[in-house]
C-alpha cells in the first residue's frame, strides 16, 4: 500500500498546535496516510531540511487559518490569519505550477469565519472551506482523505 505525506499547516499558538496535533493524530491512524506537522521539529535545520522538503514531496497540504488579530489597512479593520499559513501556501502554489504536467499536491484549505481572504487565499480558486470551532474539522479533514482527490 502506497502512504501518501499530508502536510499539515497549521498555526503555532497553543490552542492551535493542540488543535494540529488531533489532525496529526486522525491522520496517522487513517491507513495509507501520514502526517508531517512543524511542531515535532527540534532543530537548527528546520526550514530548509524539514518544512522545504516536506513540502516538495508531500502528496497533500493541509492548510487550517485561525483568527490571529485584527490590522487597519486603510481605514478599515480586517481580521488576520497565520501569515506562516499563508506563506506555506504560496509556496505549494508555486510548486504544483512547476509540476504542470507531473504529480501535483492535493489542497485543502480550512479558513475560520471571520477572517478576511488577502494575498493568495483571496486570489487563488481554492474554495477554501469555513469552519466556527476546531470540533469540526476532523470530520471534514477524513473526508478529504476518503474523498475523490486521493482515490486511485
Amino acid at each position: 500500500m502506497v502512504t501518501r505525506l499530508i502536510f499539515v499547516c497549521h498555526g503555532q499558538l497553543p490552542q492551535e498546535r493542540q488543535n494540529g496535533l488531533q489532525l496529526v493524530k486522525l491522520i496517522d491512524s487513517t491507513p495509507g496516510f501520514r502526517a508531517f506537522f512543524a511542531e515535532a521539529v527540534h532543530d537548527t535545520d528546520g526550514l530548509s531540511q524539514h518544512i522545504f522538503a516536506n513540502l516538495e514531496r508531500c502528496d497533500g497540504f493541509l492548510a487550517v487559518m485561525h483568527k490571529r488579530g485584527e490590522v487597519e489597512f486603510m481605514g478599515t479593520k480586517l481580521t488576520r490569519a497565520s501569515v506562516w499559513v499563508q506563506q506555506e501556501l504560496a509556496i505549494v502554489t508555486f510548486l504544483n505550477y512547476q509540476r504542470a504536467s507531473r504529480r501535483k499536491i492535493k489542497v485543502r484549505v480550512f479558513v475560520q469565519r471571520g477572517i478576511e481572504r488577502e494575498g493568495l487565499v483571496e486570489t487563488l480558486i481554492l474554495n477554501p472551506i469555513p469552519f466556527e470551532r476546531d470540533e469540526e474539522l476532523p470530520e471534514m479533514v477524513q473526508s478529504w482523505l476518503l474523498g475523490p482527490d486521493f482515490k486511485g
